[in-house]
């Protein structure tokens, strides 16, 4: 791949774990909601959220970033175990949820239970570690077919 469509790559995988963690952080939120009280979709529709909650969820999300990046998640893993992959994404994803209980404490955040936290990271760790073995397949086939390679030429005849 050439440096600009890597990075265009690597980009879109950010987004992509960002908003799977977004959608999760949303999913365990509503089932969790609707545990305690039935939720119309009109009741739904017309909750307020805080900005102060929503800077503070932009905030999680760019210390998620970080986590995943830390965990160099992003970095070319081809020729490691997909097992070793999953093994980083449970350590980031746990991570995380461990900044959220922090946060929730630190910020007196109503929703975050210990049964939201166990349907956000059982969500989390299925959904990344599907799309990551998924997105590995795709592109081990894509080299199957001679693309996404790269050709080198030695030239020389001594040991070295």
């Amino acid at each position: 791949m050439k440096p600009t469509k890597r990075k265009f790559a690597i980009l879109g995988l950010k987004l992509f774990d960002i908003g799977i963690l977004c959608l999760c952080f949303v999913f365990a939120g509503l089932y969790t909601y609707s545990e305690i009280s039935p939720l119309s979709f009109a009741e739904f529709m017309s909750m307020r959220i805080k900005v102060s909650n929503f800077i503070l969820f932009g905030i999680l999300m760019l210390f998620a970033n970080l986590i995943f990046s830390s965990f160099n998640l992003y970095r070319s893993r081809r020729l490691s175990g997909w097992s070793r992959e999953a093994f980083d994404i449970i350590a980031a994803v746990s991570l995380c949820t461990l900044l959220i209980f922090a946060s929730s404490r630190l910020f007196h955040l109503e929703i975050v239970t210990p049964y939201f936290l166990t349907i956000f990271w059982t969500l989390c760790i299925a959904t990344l570690i599907a799309y990551r073995f998924i997105l590995r397949e795709l592109m081990r086939n894509v080299r199957l077919l001679g693309r996404n390679l790269r050709y080198v030429l030695i030239i020389g005849t001594n040991p070295r």
